[in-house]
């Protein structure tokens, strides 16, 4: 009897080693997605801050009086 209860633990053990080996290969595809899309963000915002810029820019040459001569 006591050597069955073993068998079981065991068995056990290799269930649990198995799903926590299925989950850290999940967390790690998914830990490279993350950072690429945390990359793609940055670059994102990068690129809408120069647009902001550059109609700031044409905002204020727009609102400008006319010089005189």
């Amino acid at each position: 009897m006591h050597h069955n209860f073993d068998d079981l633990k065991e068995t056990l053990r290799n269930f649990q080693t198995e799903i926590l080996k299925a989950f850290y290969g999940y967390t790690q595809t998914t830990d490279v997605k993350l950072r690429e899309n945390e990359a793609s963000d940055i670059a994102i915002r990068q690129r809408l801050s120069v647009v902001e810029s550059r109609l700031l820019d044409v905002e204020r040459r727009l609102n400008m009086p006319p010089q005189t001569q």
